[in-house]
């Protein structure tokens, strides 16, 4: 094997893997850090990295954090803070 082969498998593909699977779980960067400097391990630990985004308070689904509108159910969201916490809270369509 040369050189370009080993850097592509142990290097780029790994790197594109991880990337993919980091921006289903809307954390695509951390994905392609970790797929870069950690090849094959990167790919396995962004496997385990936590889903970003919140839970719309309606219909339970995964949202972006920030989002107006869930665009599942269509609910109204609005958000606010007690202290530390910040809370979701979900109209319903008209």
């Amino acid at each position: 094997m040369g050189p370009w082969e080993l850097l592509l498998i142990f290097v780029l593909l790994p790197a594109g893997i991880a990337y993919t699977i980091g921006r289903s779980r809307d954390q695509g960067g951390w994905g392609l850090l970790l797929g870069l400097l950690l090849s094959w391990l990167g790919v396995i630990i962004t496997l385990f990295l936590p889903a970003g985004g919140v839970r719309c308070p309606a219909c339970k689904e995964r949202i972006k954090h920030g989002a107006v509108r869930c665009r599942f159910c269509a609910s109204t969201l609005e958000y606010y803070k007690d202290g530390r916490k910040t809370f979701i809270r979900a109209y319903p369509p008209a």
